[in-house]
């Protein structure tokens, strides 16, 4: 279905928006049995720019370039344009961003979800004193219209990002504090590198959707793989709030340490063991770092790094 065998010369780059939360998935079809569905790669918000470069046989995904993805998505959730009204949802000069874990807009008959970090465009020229006027696209038989909605000016939305700071780090992170857990954006919400992306886009920073990357892409890299048990733990103590730990496929974001100094970090988490049993939990939540890992293995011994922006 993903119609490769069609593929010849170059290829027609088409521009479109997301008119409402999408999936990008590694394969047009999904897994079932299956835990997680592994063929998920992310979710995108709606209003998020997407360069179109393929589509599948059955005419039903197309093969897109995103911010901070690429896959497959279902055609009937975007709007095509042209590259110049496309340009427009890249960088806009007048946004509100979600700062909520999640943000329901009424878009006509539907509610569209957004989630934190999320960046709606603004109309031009409308000032309100209770509303924002935001600027949605809608699929109007494949093409890109724009409709104007508004939106209560309360604390779920900020206009322009949020400053970069330690009370934020902590303020957004625990907006999210036991949601369940989403491997990669399924249930809408979040799972572990979801839910640290979501945070640092709150605050203006772009960071990888997936936690190997993000363990690459700070400027502030702290080495752990080959640290003791103890030097670890000094490292962490000397951390700022906001730093991501790293461990093989799973990031969590420290938060400080607790009143007996250790410690403590939040995180979407899936799973852990008690000797050899996997225990699901599936939901985001605060643990101290000896949080069992694989076969019992403390946390703190499997971090291999801390990174963080600032």
């Amino acid at each position: 279905n993903q119609n490769l065998y069609a593929i010849a010369g170059d290829v027609q780059v088409k521009y479109a928006v997301t008119t409402e939360r999408v999936n990008i998935r590694l394969l047009p079809q999904g897994l079932t049995g299956e835990k997680f569905d592994k063929l998920q790669g992310t979710a995108l918000d709606p209003a998020e720019p997407v360069a179109a470069l393929w589509e599948s046989s059955d005419g039903r995904y197309i093969f897109v370039q995103a911010r901070n993805y690429f896959g497959w998505i279902e055609k009937n959730k975007v709007a095509f344009t042209t590259r110049e009204i496309w340009e427009n949802y890249i960088k806009p000069e007048n946004f509100i961003v979600v700062t909520d874990n999640k943000k329901f807009v009424e878009v006509g008959d539907k509610n569209i979800l957004f989630q934190m970090g999320a960046v709606i465009p603004l109309t031009q020229d409308i000032e309100d004193e209770n509303y924002w006027f935001a600027q949605i696209p809608i699929n109007d038989g494949g093409n890109l219209e724009e409709i104007t909605v508004k939106i209560f000016k309360d604390d779920t939305v900020n206009k322009n990002f949020l400053p970069c700071t330690t009370n934020n780090f902590i303020r957004q992170s625990f907006k999210f504090l036991g949601d369940v857990y989403g491997w990669g954006g399924l249930k809408d919400s979040v799972d572990c590198s979801g839910f640290t992306s979501d945070i640092y886009r709150s605050m203006g920073i772009e960071i990888p959707r997936d936690a190997d990357r993000q363990e690459k892409c700070m400027p502030n890299v702290a080495k752990l793989i080959y640290q003791s048990y103890y030097a670890k733990i000094n490292v962490l103590k000397q951390s700022p709030t906001g730093a991501l730990l790293f461990k093989p496929g799973h990031v969590l974001m420290l938060l400080g340490n607790d009143d007996n100094g250790t410690p403590i970090a939040i995180h979407a988490a899936s799973s852990y063991y008690v000797e050899d049993k996997k225990i699901y939990v599936s939901k985001v939540l605060v643990s101290a770092m000896d949080y069992p890992n694989d076969y019992g293995v403390s946390t703190v011994e499997r971090l291999t790094g801390v990174s963080f922006a600032k």
